[in-house]
């Protein structure tokens, strides 16, 4: 109830010079989130119930400030009829397309092309998001350093991976008011491929748990910096903007419904991954009981094919929408295949017509 509406409201009330940084802000809230409770964790390792306690003043602050400050945004007003209460009312496009949603029902229009192209693009972004291990080594960031093999205290390594992904999504925030969301994430791709492939080899080479492991201090670092590089590489893409590009993707018409059910989606995704993770973890030769010991090069190649494969997700069916308005977003999904071309994306950049055929 909180994932959509923040999204969403961020996207429909900002200025398109800064949407941007600012749809970014609810992934950075998440992060700052779980920071906190790293924190929390590492001071009150043997009290998980003060921890949920403290963390549950967290939604009540922000329902109440939600009910005392924020207004509605013009496009909801103008879906509900209100035109008179918002200021776009000049504004042709937007209210066009709500009242073409409104006769033609919320479920027929999500057959629409403007509606079912971001619908499976979101869907993917977000299936690949869980299951190329983001949320898994933010949720078993313990077990995951141990079997990384990294010598340093796990919990203080925990929270030093919760402030780098802090840190690394705030300058996300700043660096898309400049930067397209498809170059941002084929890098956060790439950059995911690479560590979780390389944590891989290392493990294979130098066992968890062995002697070559246990004796040379400056050797179980590469994990460390590996497993920080990783969280940055997600930080700057499949972490933080398939929320931010929940609430510019989809039309108005379908906004509420689409965003519901691809956030649904998501939490269904993010439960499976996070389920499986210990079977994965058992069926590749690791060991989910005794992870100090447990050699888990498999679950690491496994996020790094995954990786990969979302990587070329991205390349073939991620549409830019850097400096777009909402209208041109979804009029570009009403008009263009759904596939993404070379000369597609060389065009989004303005590249020269000649430069895209070299």
């Amino acid at each position: 109830m909180a994932s959509i509406p923040a999204c969403v409201y961020i996207a429909e009330v900002s200025d398109q010079s800064l949407r941007g940084m600012l749809v970014t802000w609810p992934s950075i809230g998440i992060s700052a989130g779980i920071l906190v409770v790293y924190i929390l964790g590492a001071f009150l390792k043997d009290n998980w119930r003060l921890v949920a306690g403290l963390s549950a003043a967290f939604p009540i602050l922000t329902a109440v400030s939600t009910l005392v400050l924020l207004p509605e945004s013009p496009l909801w007003l103008l879906s509900k009829g209100r035109d008179r209460d918002t200021e776009l009312r000049a504004v042709p496009g937007p209210q066009e397309a709500l009242q073409a949603g409104r006769q033609l029902g919320k479920l027929r229009a999500l057959t629409l092309p403007q509606a079912w192209k971001p619908l499976f693009v979101l869907n993917g972004y977000f299936f690949f998001q869980q299951f190329s291990g983001i949320y898994v080594v933010v949720y078993y960031a313990v077990d995951i350093i141990l079997q990384a093999g990294v010598s340093m205290d796990e919990y203080v390594v925990t929270v030093l991976l919760g402030v780098v992904q802090l840190v690394a999504g705030i300058g996300v925030s700043f660096a898309l008011t400049r930067c397209g969301r498809r170059p941002m994430s084929l890098l956060s791709g790439v950059g995911m491929t690479v560590c979780m492939m390389g944590l891989a080899v290392y493990l294979q080479l130098v066992p968890n748990g062995s002697q070559a492991a246990l004796s040379n201090r400056e050797l179980s670092s590469i994990p460390l910096g590996l497993l920080l590089a990783y969280v940055v590489a997600g930080a700057i893409g499949f972490h933080t903007l398939p929320w931010a590009m929940l609430g510019e993707m989809y039309p108005p018409l379908v906004k509420g419904l689409a965003g519901g059910l691809t956030t649904c989606l998501a939490y269904l995704f993010s439960f499976a991954a996070l389920k499986i993770y210990p079977y994965l973890l058992m069926l590749l030769g690791g060991d989910a009981v005794n992870p100090k010991t447990s050699t888990s090069e498999g679950v690491f190649y496994f996020y790094g094919v995954t990786s990969l494969l979302a990587t070329a997700f991205v390349l073939l069916f991620l549409t830019e929408t850097h400096r777009k308005s909402l209208q041109q977003i979804e009029q570009e999904f009403l008009e263009r295949p759904l596939t993404r071309s070379v000369a597609l994306w060389c065009g989004d950049y303005g590249t020269s017509a000649e430069l895209c055929r070299n």
